[in-house]
């Protein structure tokens, strides 16, 4: 904080600041007033949580396509929401969704459990993406990688990133938890066109979910 105080005193800037946080809880520190946060779970302008997959092993896997998936929707993670918990007892006697509950998932992700993520996903037309202790989850990024379509679950704020310039309608997913017995019949209405459709509308937008196209958007936010 002290670190903070002392370039804001030094670089006193009458336009304002902005800062970029990827962080659950957004800013651990306090920000100048007049300091626009873009924040992938929290701030002013939403981000996508962007990370680094080293190994490009989502990217690699083949993909299979629609009437090769055996599973209509999966999940495969912890209940760190009342969101998930929700989901979960609405569909865990529907045969079409398939969950794996993994206790004491952790941000050091062992081979055991990305290898079920992965193969449930690869597997699955549609694959879980509900907020979890933040508004937003990697599992919506994630997801698209491995050619699923996500659904992304929200209860107070729809933390989607470019939403006045991206038509997610088009390719993914989304609703609120109170339209949570709607899902099975909004998934089971699209055909494999349909699906297929959403998939290449994917790829056109794909690198603003990717480090250089977030960047290029603040840049070009920033100076507008």
């Amino acid at each position: 904080q002290i670190s903070l105080d002392n370039f804001i005193s030094n670089n006193p800037n009458k336009h304002g600041y902005f800062t970029v946080i990827q962080y659950d809880d957004g800013s651990l520190l306090t920000l100048p007033k007049n300091t626009v946060v873009y924040g992938a779970c929290s701030g002013d302008i939403p981000l996508p949580l962007i990370y680094q997959d080293i190994n490009n092993t989502l990217h690699s896997i083949p993909k299979k396509k629609f009437n090769e998936k055996q599973i209509l929707c999966s999940f495969v993670g912890t209940f760190t929401h009342t969101i998930r918990q929700k989901i979960y007892d609405t569909y865990k006697t529907n045969s079409e969704f398939d969950f794996t509950v993994v206790n004491n998932w952790s941000p050091v992700v062992d081979k055991n459990k990305q290898d079920s993520f992965i193969t449930k996903t690869i597997n699955s037309k549609f694959a879980l993406a509900p907020r979890g202790y933040g508004r937003s989850s990697f599992r919506f990024f994630e997801i698209f990688q491995l050619g699923t379509i996500p659904i992304y679950i929200w209860d107070d704020i729809e933390w989607l990133p470019y939403k006045n310039i991206i038509d997610y309608d088009a390719f993914c997913i989304s609703i609120n938890i109170s339209e949570i017995n709607n899902l099975y019949k909004i998934l089971s209405s699209i055909n494999e066109n349909t699906y297929n459709k959403m998939l290449q509308e994917y790829e056109k937008i794909k690198k603003m979910f990717e480090l250089e196209g977030m960047s290029e958007f603040i840049i070009n936010n920033v100076n507008s």
